[in-house]
């Protein structure tokens, strides 16, 4: 998938998860690094807010690369359940 179709993808996501369309992916870029991961930076514009863009940091999973026993999902757990405490 190349940088625009990314984008558009993302945006349509976050109009979906908003509820709410008009959301704008700018500055999409690969950060480098990451043997198992691809991070993406970019700023999300959301209608209500054009004039303060949201950063943001996106990661996803290189097919194969990490076992069924960690996935991205334990992950965001495990992080949440660090932040409570």
């Amino acid at each position: 998938m190349n940088h625009d179709d990314m984008a558009r993808a993302l945006e349509a996501y976050f109009d979906t998860a908003f509820a709410a369309p008009g959301h704008e992916v700018r500055e999409l870029g690969r950060l480098s690094g990451g043997a198992s991961r691809e991070t993406f930076a970019f700023e999300l514009v959301s209608p209500d807010r054009a004039d303060r863009p949201w950063p943001l940091v996106l990661q996803r999973v290189r097919a194969g690369a990490l076992s069924a026993s960690f996935t991205m999902e334990g992950e965001a757990a495990l992080l949440r359940a660090a932040a409570a405490g």
